[in-house]
């Protein structure tokens, strides 16, 4: 899988995508929602102790 995406052009995106949960994603993810206005849905997270 890529390490980074590269999008050109003025467009608005959208969407929706699908990742397998990872501890070690899951606080960035957490983060990345604090940025936001938008509703957030984030699920299929491990439990982290």
């Amino acid at each position: 899988m890529s390490e980074k995406f590269i999008i050109e052009g003025g467009k608005k995106l959208e969407g929706e995508i699908e990742v397998r949960g990872s501890k070690n994603a899951a606080g960035a993810l957490l983060a990345a929602v604090l940025l936001t206005d938008e509703e957030c849905l984030i699920d299929n997270l491990p439990r982290i102790s």
